[in-house]
């Protein structure tokens, strides 16, 4: 059997957030015996260092940013490499893995007439020229209702709704204390502390100010915030969170840690929070529930929907003093950690399994090919 190759668009190659691990769990389970991949990217980085590792043979080409100058003066060439990559490989399907990159898709589709496939990880492009391009688009993917939605009001037909897939059963529940009391001991906490979690890269988009604010109102010695995904390298707003800390004096209260795995963070806090102004389906979110964690949320729209069957709270984006009333629900309960925590685990294994994820992603490439 001859094996369909795919010519996979990546935005990203300087750091590894959660496009690049839904690439990277896509590229661990699709059939091998049916399909073979090739990745272009934008840079080396943490990326390719992975890629190398799964054995996924990839190329460099600055693909990204389609509305910048710099790519629109770099658009002859950036076309001409293209074209001697596609050549080279000749795939049976281009797989856009944002938005960002589907107009270089769909160009090579004009091209050589292969079908595009455009997966929408995050919020909806806001340019013309991408949504025109998602319309050209073969198929596209997205991963909650609302934004299936949102593409049908440009692109008919062909939208699939998948939810994220994760290797849940790669994840074990902690079934004791071991992981809280060695995080507690690694950053020195209080022995008996309810410990909320956040992760995401510093950017204002994510809205950390509400949950660092909402600390104000906490009184309680015991309970501690954990914000993990810093670069320390002087960006604006990781300047601002770590500034507001300090001045509400909060230092002891709320850790801002580097952008790290986050498997032992996950293992030992009670409550993941995500406070975000906007997203797609966040990946951080499904993992906290497969770590079997109980859930705040933002009141947008993806949150909303993972609240249908998840077990948590909604809170507004802009409400500090509600946010910390929700957080004292979970404050030394862990009848009620537990409860949400399990049903999270169950609702998890339910929904995002990766088999189920990858299943559908290949329906849609075969009857494209």
């Amino acid at each position: 059997m001859n094996k369909k190759r795919l010519l996979i668009l990546h935005p990203i190659g300087k750091w590894i957030g959660g496009g690049e691990t839904g690439l990277f769990d896509l590229l661990k389970n699709l059939n091998t015996e049916k399909y073979t991949f090739h990745v272009v990217l934008p840079h080396k980085g943490p990326v390719t260092e992975m890629l190398f590792k799964l054995g996924v043979p990839f190329s460099i080409i600055h693909i990204r940013r389609w509305h910048s100058i710099e790519t629109k003066l770099l658009l002859p060439i950036l076309i001409i490499k293209l074209a001697i990559t596609f050549l080279k490989y000749r795939p049976n399907i281009v797989f856009c893995n944002s938005h960002d990159v589907v107009p270089f898709g769909i160009i090579l589709n004009k091209i050589f007439k292969t079908p595009v496939v455009s997966f929408i990880g995050v919020e909806l492009p806001k340019e013309k020229v991408k949504k025109y391009m998602l319309h050209l688009s073969q198929a596209v993917i997205v991963k909650t209702d609302w934004q299936k939605k949102q593409v049908e009001e440009f692109k008919p037909d062909n939208i699939f709704n998948l939810k994220d897939g994760f290797d849940i059963y790669d994840i074990h529940l902690a079934k004791n204390n071991f992981f809280k009391s060695k995080l507690v001991d690694k950053l020195k906490l209080e022995p008996k502390s309810t410990i909320f979690l956040m992760a995401g890269r510093f950017e204002d988009v994510k809205n950390f100010e509400l949950a660092v604010n909402a600390f104000k109102h906490l009184k309680d010695k015991n309970a501690f915030l954990l914000i993990v995904g810093a670069k320390f390298d002087n960006s604006k707003y990781e300047k601002n969170i770590i500034e507001l800390i300090r001045k509400l004096d909060l230092e002891d209260k709320i850790k801002i840690l580097p952008f790290s795995k986050l498997e032992e963070y996950f293992l030992g806090c009670d409550v993941f929070l995500q406070t975000s102004k906007s997203e797609g389906l966040p990946r951080t979110v499904i993992e906290a529930m497969i770590y079997g964690k109980p859930l705040i949320l933002s009141d947008i729209e993806p949150h909303k929907e993972i609240l249908k069957n998840a077990k948590g709270f909604l809170v507004s984006t802009n409400n500090p003093e509600e946010l910390a009333n929700k957080m004292k629900m979970f404050i030394n309960n862990n009848k009620l950690i537990s409860e949400y925590g399990c049903q999270n685990r169950e609702v998890a294994k339910e929904h995002y399994d990766i088999k189920n994820y990858v299943r559908e992603v290949e329906k849609i490439f075969e009857s494209l090919i």
